[in-house]
């Protein structure tokens, strides 16, 4: 049960503390005063998503902190917002607000008004029906279909993958022909172009040398030079003339050395150079056809064996994943036979203990309860069992379903049956104006059966009827108050007998009538 709970710098509330009792807790006030922002402060501290912290002051701290008793437990759950930023603590401890949303679940069931939406969901009924069933149950099955809607994804993306690459398969095989008549090898282009630029020029120098050699050959030049070293020599006894003879021989004796290298020098490039400009022509041809430089053709290459190679693999995949599906598909069928017999079950237990809340809540003692069955194809030949809600709210009627013949008054008694039956494991229930369109004997029993319920939960009531409010265990006034240009919501328990009644005369339109009605109110309770 909530014990405690305080709300600082939200919204409206400045620094309101409030301690609650077991049983049943009454919030009444003016439309308008504030009674459901404290609820929303309540269901903002559990987690509740997609409710936006307004802080009064945005210079300071927001705090919404309650103290819950759980069996032998005490759960201090507080929230703090500054700044934008909001952080959870669990008895002092940071939590994540996943953590929170799952205690505050287990803590307290919220119902409003609106709820009435919930009731005309088509879904409701096999919610309802498999609130009681076992949770071991409900879980496989859903981890079941969960990794089978996960294996036909993966199933339906390789099934596409391999459909586009048989599309392809011929081009792929085509193009992967291409590339290895040719065979690219990394950085080869470069090697071959390094290797015709060092041939051709040796092929320069080849040539220079068979141009020397011409020189030596065609113009008898070492026999005219002969000619000239015999003539200096005889010149060479004359002193003047020997150091020129002397040169003039070893540079004889060079040329001659010259022209026998010359002559030893060997070039054949022609074959190999034929080679190489073969091999970039049939590199380049191999560029031109796929328009791709070669390191481009290379992972080309690479890609196409990849794919060619995925597509023989991914056929060897999408049979496990076919023979994983057979399996999972099993396990369902037989998890889906075991709880569909027990939603059928339950079902009609569910309709008897929900038609007996129902007439103790003033329906008529002809009422009938049904949840029609019907399969909800899941895959394949698996089908779910599922239900739709019908009612009979009274004797001469067709079954319906809820939107066609409930009214509003109809539906808040239906939403209090349900939550009688759903909350039952819950320490504290909230009931946010649920009364809407009942009045009469019916509000009667519906305060008899909030009552009931009070005896062994708590319960946490916002109400415009006096008649519910004066079952109260603790009643709290909520008001707002303005002064100095600010407004504040003030939470006040009224403790005495007389603060009772002047609400309770307010709540039934004041004046002589309303103090009449809640000095009745009061002597009957």
């Amino acid at each position: 049960m909530l014990e405690y709970l305080r709300i600082k710098n939200f919204s409206l509330l400045a620094d309101q503390e409030m301690e609650l009792s077991s049983g049943l807790n009454v919030f009444t006030g003016e439309t308008g005063a504030g009674k459901s922002l404290l609820l929303k402060a309540l269901t903002s501290l559990l987690g509740g998503s997609g409710q936006k912290i307004t802080l009064r002051d945005e210079t300071k701290k927001g705090i919404i902190e309650g103290v819950f008793i759980e069996s032998d437990n005490e759960w201090i759950i507080r929230r703090e917002v500054l700044s934008k930023r909001s952080r959870f603590f669990i008895n002092d401890i940071l939590a994540s607000s996943a953590k929170v949303r799952e205690l505050g679940d287990r803590l307290l069931l919220y119902v409003s008004q609106h709820g009435h939406k919930r009731l005309l969901n088509p879904k409701l009924a096999t919610v309802l029906v498999d609130a009681f069933l076992l949770e071991d149950l409900k879980v496989k099955k859903e981890e079941l279909c969960k990794k089978i809607d996960t294996l036909l994804k993966e199933k339906l993306k390789l099934e596409q993958k391999i459909s586009e690459l048989k599309e392809k398969k011929d081009f792929l095989a085509f193009q992967q022909k291409e590339i290895e008549k040719v065979n690219p090898k990394p950085g080869e282009e470069e090697e071959l172009l390094g290797k015709v630029s060092k041939i051709k020029e040796e092929q320069k120098r080849y040539e220079k040398v068979e141009q020397l050699l011409a020189l030596f050959n065609t113009r008898h030049f070492m026999e005219d030079f002969r000619e000239l070293l015999d003539a200096l020599g005889e010149l060479a006894e004359d002193k003047d003339f020997l150091s020129y003879y002397e040169q003039a021989q070893d540079f004889f004796y060079l040329l001659q050395e010259l022209e026998g290298k010359l002559g030893k020098y060997e070039f054949q490039p022609t074959y190999e150079l034929d080679r190489l400009e073969s091999r970039l022509y049939a590199l380049a041809n191999l560029k031109r056809k796929f328009n791709k430089s070669l390191e481009e053709i290379i992972r080309l290459k690479e890609e196409i064996e990849e794919n060619l190679s995925f597509l023989d693999a991914s056929k060897l995949e999408l049979s496990k994943i076919l023979k994983k599906e057979i399996k999972l598909k099993k396990e369902l069928e037989l998890v889906l036979q075991d709880l569909n017999k027990l939603r059928e079950d339950k079902s009609r237990e569910l309709a008897i203990k929900l038609k007996e809340e129902l007439k103790s809540l003033g329906f008529s003692q002809g009422l009938e309860i049904y949840f029609q069955p019907y399969d909800f194809l899941l895959y394949d030949e698996l089908k779910e069992r599922r239900f739709k809600l019908l009612w009979q709210p009274n004797p001469g009627v067709n079954l319906e379903p809820l939107n066609k013949i409930a009214s509003g008054g109809e539906l808040s008694r239906f939403l209090l049956a349900l939550m009688t039956l759903q909350g039952a494991d819950r320490d504290t229930i909230i009931f946010d104006e649920i009364d809407t369109g009942i009045g009469g004997l019916t509000l009667l029993k519906v305060g008899e059966k909030i009552k009931q319920l009070a005896e062994k939960q708590q319960i946490l009531l916002i109400t415009h009827w006096p008649q519910l409010a004066v079952l109260a265990d603790k009643h709290f006034r909520v008001e707002k108050k303005s002064k100095a240009k600010e407004t504040i919501i003030v939470c006040k328990e009224l403790k005495s007998k007389a603060e009772r009644q002047q609400e309770l005369s307010r709540m039934a339109g004041g004046g002589t009538q309303g103090d009449v009605l809640a000095q009745s109110l009061l002597s009957s309770v």
